[in-house]
């Protein structure tokens, strides 16, 4: 019967919200609808864009790399082994004119600098918040990982106060349980003329929703800001939507007078009608004094046409938005034009009812008088977004305060168009700079641990796995210098015992050893970096603060157990130099490996207490093919009483793993430790490599995967089966080939039948 009721008043809710569809954005996009993925990132500023001296020259057919080379007065340095006819080369002057130059020849097809790219990345921090798997709009921003830093890293210095948005709108529900505590007092009903802006319409309840819903408290919706934002709620719509100028001026000239530093403007009128000179006053006189202003491009796509963005947000002085549906597909009532800055989630469901296409956010029945979580969608929604994403970038000192007040707005835009996620093609009038990346805002302004093994929160049986980060910085200068940054491990100084990989690029490795090993049971790691450009602290753990958790990063070390009796085995990490052997790895228990030789037809045996002891068989084996056995091969393992393991072991983090095969049947494993899907792996055949199915259909590889499960064999067929670590598995050939191992992990137990024999 609720649902029921909740439907009935959304119908009522969407006829009064069309009714008003310029002014109040959001609205007109349809009815609220009740109920209880990544994107690219940008490279970071100041990053090199090409190898100085190199250049990519693809020639015509029959032309050498050595010929290209002579012709540009350079020297070849590699022949690419998947793209045909095409050549690295050395190059004396400059990469870019040299490829100008290289584009003129006769012999050549194409040319292009040898341009450098990188990934980005931090560990996510995902809410507890019951309705945030509703949220896709988090996720196409960038929520994640800028949570990620605001929240899994901690800023131990910054501005130290929050930061105020005001909503200009119909008010808010301020007893909303995800709204109260962000809520700052001071704010008006130009309406009634009081100091009591209770919403008794709802747009506005669910507009502040979208700039700082509190976050991680159980309850509820995500937003972006997770501490350190605050609304003031102005209100100047009545219950039917309506308002008139002269609120709208008396809401923006308020907003200043108390100090705010963004506003957030969902509403709008046509770009039909102009610019209004008084409204147009207002709007620069708080851009003057240094406010951020927000607003809606307008929702009159809904109606058929569009006249560009609307007022205010046509107003140069204001940050135009526009919205997006959930693929990021441009949504289908959101104005666009020449004045558009950016766009952000807004929905886009033109039936109006199906909520998985809708933005999830606080809400408020007036009728009822009743707080929610609902869908709904428009420009309306979009706005606030980016108002709050503003916010939380100036909560985490991006801004800088030393700019004149509008040159410090500008800055801001810019940060914000810079690093949006570019629509195909580059900027357009639908689109504007992209899609906020808020994420990518931050990063390209801050100081930030880009972890990148062990994994935060990890189980690992190794006691030596390596610490590997990169510390990264907007300055170009390298930040690395035992006085700025900082490694404990369980409350230990172990600064001093780490390596710097990169000095230029940030990267640090701690790599623990046999005696300096890490502890049984929980290991926690805190780095912490120190800006040389503004002294900003960041540091991977930190007390609990308002909804956010005291942040560790911790692993923990379980040793593995191999349980008596025989199996194929392997071991899916590098071997320390201290624990490399058998007597070591296997505590001096009984245990016999057998590896099968196909070149040679039978199989090397190594027993750990007696004979044989043949070296094909070891750990040290170093006729296995691959650079650092034993990861990637495997063995027959007989053990004869349950035998914990002693690893002193290296997660490996090369993207990919080669595993040369011979002719007939082979043992290989996965060389990473976690499960690897058969059919992502390819296969090289001299210079040409293919996926494994095409290995297959071209008859180099049988479509087969061996595992032994105890008593019997079992096998799957491509693209089923995946290989699982500490286990090996059996492979036949047609001929010698590669086996590369790329580093992704599967999700779980691949489906697909499953054949015994």
């Amino acid at each position: 019967m609720q649902e029921t009721r909740l439907a009935g008043r959304s119908l009522i809710l969407a006829a009064l919200l069309a009714s008003a569809a310029w002014f109040v954005q959001g609205a007109a996009a349809g009815p609220k609808q009740r109920g209880k993925p990544s994107l690219p990132r940008r490279s970071a500023p100041n990053a090199p864009a090409y190898r100085e001296h190199e250049v990519v020259v693809q020639s015509v057919p029959g032309v050498s790399g050595a010929q290209i080379a002579a012709l540009l007065g350079g020297r070849l340095l590699e022949q690419l082994r998947h793209t045909a006819d095409t050549y690295v080369i050395e190059v004396p002057g400059d990469a870019v004119q040299a490829a100008v130059a290289a584009r003129q020849l006769p012999e050549v097809s194409l040319a292009s600098p040898n341009r450098l790219y990188q990934i980005s990345d931090v560990t996510p921090f995902n809410p507890n918040d019951p309705d945030y798997n509703l949220q896709w709009n988090m996720r196409q921003i960038g929520g994640p990982s800028l949570w990620g830093i605001t929240v899994g890293q901690r800023l131990a210095t910054g501005p130290g106060s929050d930061v105020v948005v005001a909503v200009i709108d119909t008010g808010v529900s301020l007893d909303h349980p995800d709204l109260v505590d962000i809520l700052v007092p001071g704010g008006f009903d130009f309406v009634n003329g009081d100091p009591d802006p209770s919403d008794d319409h709802g747009h506005g309840t669910s507009v502040s929703g979208c700039v700082a819903a509190v976050s991680n408290n159980q309850l509820g919706v995500v937003s972006l800001p997770w501490e350190g934002v605050k609304v003031l709620p102005i209100k100047i719509f009545d219950a039917f939507a309506f308002t008139t100028l002269a609120a709208v001026l008396d809401g923006i000239n308020f907003s200043v007078a108390q100090g705010v530093d963004v506003i957030n403007m969902s509403f709008g009128r046509s770009a039909f009608f102009g610019p209004d000179p008084q409204e147009q006053a207002a709007i620069e006189a708080a851009y003057n004094a240094g406010v951020v202003l927000v607003g809606a491009s307008g929702n009159g796509r809904f109606f058929g046409f569009s006249f560009g963005v609307g007022f205010p947000a046509a107003y140069p002085e204001v940050i135009s938005v526009g919205a997006t549906g959930r693929n990021g597909e441009l949504s289908f009532f959101s104005d666009g034009g020449p004045l558009l800055d950016l766009v952000a989630p807004g929905g886009n469901d033109a039936t109006g009812f199906d909520i998985s296409q809708q933005i999830w956010t606080t809400a408020f029945d007036p009728f009822f008088n009743e707080n929610f979580f609902a869908g709904t969608q428009g420009t309306s929604f979009s706005s606030p977004t980016v108002a709050g994403a503003i916010a939380t970038l100036i909560s985490q000192g991006v801004d800088n305060p030393a700019l004149p007040p509008t040159a410090r707005i500008e800055d801001l835009r810019q940060l914000i168009k810079s690093t949006a996620t570019p629509p195909p093609g580059g900027p357009n009038n639908e689109f504007g700079a992209g899609i906020l990346n808020v994420a990518a805002a931050l990063q390209s302004r801050t100081v930030w641990m880009d972890v990148q093994n062990p994994i935060k929160s990890s189980i690992t049986p190794s006691f030596t796995d390596q610490f590997l980060a990169r510390i990264r910085q907007p300055s170009p200068v390298p930040l690395l210098d035992f006085n700025q940054f900082s490694l404990f491990r369980n409350g230990v100084d172990v600064t001093s015992f780490m390596d710097i990989l990169d000095r230029a690029a940030g990267i640090v490795r701690f790599q623990p050893n046999s005696v300096f090993r890490n502890a049984l049971g929980v290991n926690t790691f805190n780095l912490t970096a120190v800006s040389n450009l503004n002294g900003e602290v960041r540091s991977l753990e930190g007390p609990a603060v308002g909804n956010i958790p005291a942040r560790f990063f911790s692993i923990r070390v379980l040793p593995r157990t191999e349980i008596s009796g025989l199996k194929m085995f392997s071991v899916p990490y590098g071997l320390h130099p201290d624990g490399n052997t058998l007597n070591f790895l296997m505590g001096n228990n009984l245990v016999r490996l057998a590896r099968w030789l196909p070149d040679q037809n039978r199989y090397a045996i190594f027993d750990i207490a007696g004979v044989p002891q043949e070296s094909q068989a070891s750990l040290l084996t170093t006729d296995a093919g691959v650079a650092e056995p034993p990861k990637g091969i495997g063995w027959w393992a007989r053990v004869v009483r349950p035998t914990q393991i002693q690893l002193l072991g290296i997660t490996d983090l090369a993207p990919t793993y080669e595993i040369p095969i011979k002719r007939g049947f082979n043992m290989v494993a996965t060389p990473y430790p976690f499960r690897i899907a058969y059919n992502v792996l390819s296969v090289r055949v001299g210079l040409e490599t293919m996926s494994i199915g095409e290995a297959v259909r071209r008859g180099f590889i049988h479509n087969a995967l061996w595992r032994f499960e105890g008593t019997r064999y079992t096998f799957k067929l491509i693209p089923n089966g995946e290989l699982i670590p500490w286990e090996s598995h059996w492979v036949q050939a047609f001929r010698d080939v590669t086996l590369v191992v790329p580093r992704v992990a599967s999700s779980g137990l691949v489906s697909g039948p499953t054949a015994s024999a």
